[in-house]
């Protein structure tokens, strides 16, 4: 009877712990995270403050993360653009960086500086697959025809890390997110900037955080506080943003 009554009692601990916010899990999915300091230091930040919280995260495409955010596996989600609608969504922009070009480090234009994309007509691209993030996916292709061309693409990797693998095996370029540059295969592959296509702006692309606002977990909003967002506003109604 007392080791009945203990455990009555942590569970009574337990849910006020839970309905506090102090306690309890939270799940948070993401696309490949090594390469975002400021998610990094967020993750590290609510670890350390909420130690009685069970942090689960789980990295997956953003088309993966969509239905995860929205079928409830997944408190918050951190994913590029989709073009999925949701009225019980909100999405707000992390993170607006530059779309370079990855080259294998012997390629004829790799110690240039910033690139002209149009010269790249003519050469072999490594993508990754439409089917893990069709907003993302598509952006790239548009900027190419911007450009004057269509991407030839000769190979597709799922995970970032292969796709920068082929580049330095010299399958072919890449266009990838500017943060991607400074981690990985400096020796092997180059990253350059791209000038801008015809009068648009340099090219960009957005991380955006999305959650769901029928999740009433305190948890959520305490992780959610933590973040030092760009300057994008909150987006109603979209489970995405249009990339600025």
């Amino acid at each position: 009877m007392q080791v009945f009554g203990s455990n009555v009692q942590r569970g009574d601990v337990h849910a006020r712990q839970v309905s506090q916010g102090i306690a309890g899990k939270l799940t948070v999915t993401a696309l490949s995270i090594a390469y975002y300091e400021s998610l990094l230091s967020t993750l590290r930040q609510f670890r350390e403050s909420y130690p009685n919280v069970q942090l689960i995260i789980k990295e997956m495409p953003s088309s993966s993360q969509a239905r995860a955010i929205l079928s409830g596996e997944a408190d918050i989600a951190f994913m590029r653009k989709l073009p999925i609608s949701a009225q019980n969504v909100q999405s707000r922009l992390l993170l607006d960086e530059e779309i370079v070009m990855a080259l294998p480090a012997d390629h004829p234009k790799a110690k240039e500086g910033r690139i002209d994309l149009r010269d790249f007509a003519g050469e072999d691209f490594v993508f990754t697959p439409q089917a893990l993030g069709i907003g993302y996916h598509s952006q790239l292709i548009a900027l190419c025809e911007a450009a004057g061309f269509y991407p030839r693409v000769v190979q597709e990797a799922a995970q970032i890390q292969t796709l920068i693998g082929l580049v330095a095996c010299g399958f072919g370029v890449a266009l990838v997110p500017e943060s991607i540059a400074g981690s990985i295969m400096r020796d092997k592959v180059l990253f350059r900037r791209i000038n801008p296509v015809t009068a648009s702006p340099n090219p960009a692309i957005g991380l955006y955080m999305s959650w769901n606002i029928d999740n009433e977990s305190p948890l959520m909003d305490s992780f959610i506080s933590m973040l030092d967002f760009n300057a994008g506003p909150r987006v109603e109604g979209m489970l995405a943003t249009q990339v600025s």
